[in-house]
């Protein structure tokens, strides 16, 4: 059975309350990296939401201040669906948010002359400063997760669930990272 056809299958029988979600495929920070051409610690400059093809879609400048994995350059774009340009908006489910000034972590992939996050929401990790540190913290609402399995693809809980303290995170992407 063709994958998308699969995956479709999935979202029905996760129920009504995963009706208005995106349904992408299950990843961890190691599988985020290992899908990644570029993983980095970034500030957002700007974001500029332009229509392509009659989408909406959010350019989001960033400069990295550590980088991870690849050679992203002194800065760069990341494309993420929906945005609001001249009054008219467009949400798209599972579709990460940024704003300009914010420090977040992404694992970008390289599609065309475009990059994007893996994973779409699982590819952006907002950093926060609390009392214990700094630690990274996913925001997935409105995406839900599947994972390939021997029976076939199954909805699961997201493996990013909660705030991941730097040490944690960085151990995590070296040994993605090392062959």
């Amino acid at each position: 059975m063709p994958r998308h056809l699969v995956l479709s299958a999935a979202l029905l029988l996760a129920g009504a309350a995963a009706a208005h979600a995106a349904l992408v495929e299950r990843h961890d920070v190691q599988s985020l990296t290992r899908a990644a051409d570029e993983v980095a610690v970034v500030e957002v400059v700007r974001t500029t939401p332009v229509r392509v093809e009659g989408r909406i879609i959010t350019r989001v400048e960033v400069v990295p201040h550590t980088v991870l994995k690849g050679r992203p350059g002194a800065a760069f774009t990341v494309e993420v669906p929906g945005g609001e340009l001249d009054g008219l908006g467009q949400k798209v489910a599972g579709a990460a948010a940024f704003t300009p000034g914010e420090l977040a972590v992404v694992f970008t992939r390289k599609q065309g002359e475009a990059r994007r996050l893996v994973g779409m929401a699982q590819g952006k990790l907002a950093v926060a400063f609390g009392p214990t540190g700094i630690a990274f913290v996913p925001d997935l609402q409105g995406l839900t997760t599947a994972m390939r399995t021997p029976q076939g693809w199954q909805v699961t809980p997201p493996a990013l669930s909660g705030p991941i303290p730097l040490a944690e995170l960085l151990t995590q992407v070296s040994q993605a990272v090392s062959p």
